[in-house]
């Protein structure tokens, strides 16, 4: 489940409940195989040779249909490679080939594999990637991305842009004078107007994020930040994370210790590998190349070295799929 939280509504909690639905994961599956029966089915029709009528049908004898029905049972009867759970094969959930090869389905035994382990079910139909470490996420693949078990090393985290002001006194006077200022934050220029008043270092911070956040340019492009007021400075961190994360300022506010001087530090992409394969980072994402390629990975967590494996795999609607196209 992906969330894209968009704006908070202060003080007013939201509770999200999400629950499995065996029902709907029943339905799924039951209309893949009635689509899968229905292109056999298809097939069988157009490439059968009656021989009691000695009537040929449409592509009766036609190789690369014949080759391609043959293809399609041979695949629906393979295990799955590349998965970790309980289940690789249809029949292990119930759904067994007939011999003109179209599906059956043995309600009891898909309600129980539903019910024991959904999650492995649905890696039987769908391309997945399981990783091991939980400080890596699998996002997605291509179609140049191959089945199977790929080792993840991280030689560096990604980090994001932070812009460290001077130090200033407290407390800190916002009025007329510079109450205005530029800021620009992953390459997004944008001008916040501050609250009038009298903050400690603290205050101040909470109210240059405030701010800041609520720009709806920024915000139309995905930006924000988060400021902290640390002993006698101000810092303030974009939350992106790569080499477009930074904040600068193109002015100075002596006031608030923010120059055009002051330390600022572009981010950092994630550096590793995939399947000992140097793979490209781009933020917090590490996509792979060679027999990993397309494969990306959200690398969070704050350690370094080995991270496990992911376990890819296509599932048979995907493999059906390559098939067709």
């Amino acid at each position: 489940v992906t969330l894209s939280l968009k704006s908070a509504d202060i003080g007013n909690p939201t509770t999200l409940d999400i629950t499995k639905s065996d029902t709907a994961a029943s339905n799924a599956i039951k209309s893949f195989v009635g689509a899968y029966n229905e292109l056999v089915s298809t097939l069988n029709s157009l490439t059968e040779y009656n021989v009691d009528t000695e009537q040929a049908s449409a592509l009766t004898g036609d190789t690369t249909t014949i080759s391609m029905l043959s293809q399609i049972r041979r695949e629906m009867g393979n295990l799955i490679t590349g998965l970790s759970g309980p289940y690789t094969s249809l029949y292990q959930i119930g759904i067994n080939t007939q011999r003109d090869g179209t599906l059956t389905i043995d309600d009891s035994v898909l309600s129980s594999a539903l019910s024991s382990n959904l999650q492995s079910v649905a890696q039987l139909f769908t391309a997945s990637g399981t990783p091991t470490d939980t400080d890596v996420t699998y996002l997605n693949a291509s179609a140049n991305t191959q089945p199977g078990r790929y080792s993840v090393f991280i030689s560096s985290l990604a980090t994001q842009g932070q812009l460290s002001g001077d130090a200033i006194l407290e407390p800190i006077t916002v009025d007329g004078s510079n109450e205005t200022i530029s800021i620009t934050v992953n390459s997004v220029p944008v001008s916040i107007t501050l609250n009038q008043g009298s903050y400690t270092g603290t205050e101040l911070a909470q109210e240059l994020q405030n701010r800041i956040n609520a720009n709806s340019t920024l915000q139309l492009a995905g930006a924000s930040v988060s400021v902290s007021f640390d002993t006698d400075h101000l810092e303030i961190n974009s939350n992106t994370y790569g080499s477009n994360s930074k904040v600068t300022v193109s002015s100075d506010y002596a006031d608030f210790g923010l120059n055009t001087s002051s330390t600022m530090n572009t981010g950092t992409d994630v550096v590793g590998s995939i399947g000992g394969l140097p793979a490209k980072g781009e933020g917090q994402n590490l996509t792979g190349t060679g027999d990993a390629a397309g494969l990306k990975l959200l690398i969070t967590g704050t350690d370094i070295g080995e991270s496990g494996s992911v376990n890819y795999s296509l599932g048979y609607a995907a493999n059906l799929t390559n098939l067709l196209t």
